[in-house]
């Protein structure tokens, strides 16, 4: 019998604004602190394209902001 794991039974990682506000909670205890690094962390994701933080390396960080 081989051993085939699905994708299914694998619990999916936490996407990145709910890291963000777990991360947030453990800081701060006010929500409006919260919601303010949630919504600053959403603009920033939309001005660089919708691209993940950690797929951008160094030099296209520099490049962009420059």
């Amino acid at each position: 019998m081989s051993e085939n794991t699905s994708n299914a039974s694998m619990p999916t990682p936490p996407k990145l604004l709910d890291q963000l506000r777990a991360g947030t909670r453990l800081l701060y205890d006010s929500k409006r602190t919260e919601d303010a690094s949630v919504g600053w962390s959403t603009k920033f994701i939309l001005f660089i394209g919708k691209r993940h933080p950690n797929l951008m390396g160094v030099t296209e960080i520099e490049n962009g902001f420059v």
